[in-house]
């Protein structure tokens, strides 16, 4: 996609110019620009990356298509920046979704919906379950990120090639963007990411919950000694990129793998490690703007549990974790996440972002980010239509 457009609109912060750019015709300039701003951004910076947009747009080429939308101040520097992808997917007649951002999503439901009737044409941020990205970020500079969120809907309002848009958004955020010139309707999700800001050993948080609690830790510590379970730190593409093939085997040995049932049954959203996924990951791996660190755990040398993760910004990022069906019922993939705590703590990293609204990590979090469906509507007639349509439904 070649994109290169200024956009002018009477809402949009006087100070602000915006232009939608393609990600593959990028100058060096833009892309030091770029990699600047994410520097300075705060908490899932990483989700509005160089190398995690330009990633998605390569391997989801054939479903998406990707570019940014730069604000850009008097002095012609880059302030701003929110990834965009446009897509065609079919909805229910209230627009909304609590998972499936791209259509290819269904596919991994345990209980997908009937047939969807109306079709769009979709403007997100890059989203899908496979790339494990079901939340939207903004890059800005402290000082300019309200600015720059109430600035993105009259930029938004002038782009072409859509007719719905969502946003997942923080609470906080869905506020400030629904000051803008866009008709929008928030619907709340069952999503609250996990984050870590004080980073600390394992063992200080464990010390914080109930008996049950500290005893079912105790008891996973017995059997892993008692098994002969190892934990390593694996991290750097030189030696990640081998243990790929280890994580592969071992995600389908996991009850998460579909034909293993047993636990997988009472999740809504199962995620196979398939080869899409693969090559995403791998294509990440391979980039120098991150450290991908892995935690395995092995016995009698065969991974059991391992957990992929990146070290970005000084930010620790967690990804997908994997554990074997016998070990996991034994609680083995705690213990990788303790072990993945304790790198973190020694590393003297800002921050875990556990990129999961998972309740397993809520006694290892100190701060959550509930995010909502800001799903929003072009400025058109057609655009009315569907806004009022939605307004009178809660949910699919």
């Amino acid at each position: 996609m070649t994109v290169s457009a200024e956009l002018h609109r009477p809402t949009l912060a006087p100070q602000l110019t915006a232009r939608e750019l393609g990600v593959s015709t990028l100058s060096d300039a833009q892309l030091v620009d770029w990699r600047d701003l994410t520097q300075q951004s705060g908490s899932g910076a990483f989700f509005a990356s160089p190398m995690f947009v330009r990633t998605f747009a390569s391997v989801f080429s054939d479903r998406t298509s990707i570019s940014i939308l730069c604000f850009y101040d008097t002095e012609n520097k880059m302030r701003g920046l929110v990834p965009l992808m446009r897509n065609r997917v079919r909805r229910g007649p209230s627009f909304n979704t609590r998972y499936s951002y791209q259509d290819a999503d269904y596919d991994l439901l345990q209980a997908p919906p009937p047939k969807l009737p109306l079709p769009a044409a979709q403007l997100s941020t890059p989203l899908g379950l496979e790339p494990t990205a079901l939340r939207s970020e903004i890059l800005a500079a402290p000082e300019m990120y309200q600015t720059i969120v109430k600035a993105i809907p009259a930029a938004i309002a002038d782009l072409n090639g859509w007719n719905l848009g969502v946003f997942v958004l923080d609470d906080d955020d869905c506020s400030a963007f629904a000051q803008g010139p866009l008709r929008t309707l928030k619907r709340p999700l069952d999503r609250n990411l996990k984050f870590v800001s004080k980073v600390q050993p394992a063992d200080a948080f464990v010390a914080l919950q109930n008996q049950k609690f500290r005893q079912n830790v105790r008891r996973s510590v017995k059997f892993s000694k008692n098994a002969g379970a190892t934990f390593e730190i694996i991290r750097g593409a030189e030696d990640v990129l081998p243990a790929m093939i280890e994580f592969d085997d071992l995600a389908r040995r996991s009850w998460k793998n579909i034909k293993n049932g047993g636990r997988a049954v009472s999740e809504e959203v199962l995620i196979p490690f398939n080869a899409r996924q693969n090559q995403f990951f791998i294509s990440l791996i391979q980039l120098d703007e991150a450290e991908p660190v892995m935690v395995a755990a092995r016995i009698d040398g065969v991974m059991i549990s391992a957990m992929l993760m990146s070290l970005h910004c000084n930010r620790l990022l967690t990804f997908l974790i994997y554990s074997d069906v016998e070990h996991a019922r034994l609680g083995i993939g705690r213990l990788t996440l303790h072990t993945a705590i304790d790198f973190a703590h020694a590393e003297g990293v800002d921050e875990i972002d556990y990129n999961s609204n998972a309740s397993w990590t809520i006694p290892y979090s100190d701060r959550v980010s509930k995010r909502s469906n800001m799903i929003f509507t072009a400025p058109s007639l057609a655009g009315r239509w569907r806004h009022e349509l939605a307004k009178r439904l809660a949910h699919d």
